[in-house]
């Protein structure tokens, strides 16, 4: 691991543990060993930290999502995706508990993962109209009401990181949670494969 990756890792383990706000350059800087100096050769600020770490959990993410394919077993990915979400989002829990201070303390870099954000969207809305296409969503829901299904996964998936003790987040709660927002969406078809897929998981 060079002197670059390093100072991520650090980064990111004393983002998750104590937060943006009170975590500074100098301070890992102190926690490696190395000098002030060479942590801003790398970066020169905590935005430009906060970048790049974002931009290691976007490829993951993207790599992540590239796996998906239009075919009949779409839906039952689908419902295993937070199984791999999960992982991903504890690894970088930082950017959704500190979510508001980003948002007002860093927006360039807001700016960024909004950006980032609206791609991942336009991606989910066109993965659910195949779905429905498929005959795994009922027929009458509008485009409207497939990005409100993404918004509302958002929401959910935010709220239940943002509030919950990390001692208590738990995998199967938080699958169960994003899982269980699509069963008033879902046609027969469709339900028969979420009983299917959760039975197995």
């Amino acid at each position: 691991m060079n002197t670059e990756e390093k100072i991520k890792s650090k980064g990111l383990d004393l983002f998750n543990q104590f937060g943006v706000r009170n975590i500074t350059l100098r301070q890992i800087s102190h926690e490696l060993g190395i000098s002030y100096g060479n942590v801003t050769y790398h970066f020169s600020n905590k935005s430009k930290l906060l970048d790049s770490l974002y931009e290691d959990m976007n490829i993951k993410l993207t790599q992540l999502h590239s796996m998906l394919q239009p075919d009949e077993k779409l839906l039952k990915f689908v419902l295993k995706l937070p199984d791999y979400n999960f992982d991903i989002t504890l690894e970088y829990l930082f950017f959704y508990k500190d979510f508001l201070e980003l948002k007002r303390n860093y927006p360039e870099f807001y700016e960024k993962v909004e950006i980032a954000n609206q791609i991942r969207r336009e991606k989910w809305l066109e993965l659910l109209s195949t779905l429905q296409q498929q005959g795994c969503f009922k027929e009458e829901l509008t485009k409207d009401d497939l990005n409100y299904i993404i918004e509302l996964s958002i929401s959910i998936r935010m709220f239940y990181f943002q509030n919950t003790d990390l001692k208590q987040i738990q995998k199967n709660t938080f699958k169960d949670k994003v899982n269980r927002l699509l069963l008033p969406y879902l046609s027969d078809q469709g339900l028969e494969i979420y009983k299917e897929t959760i039975l197995q998981q």
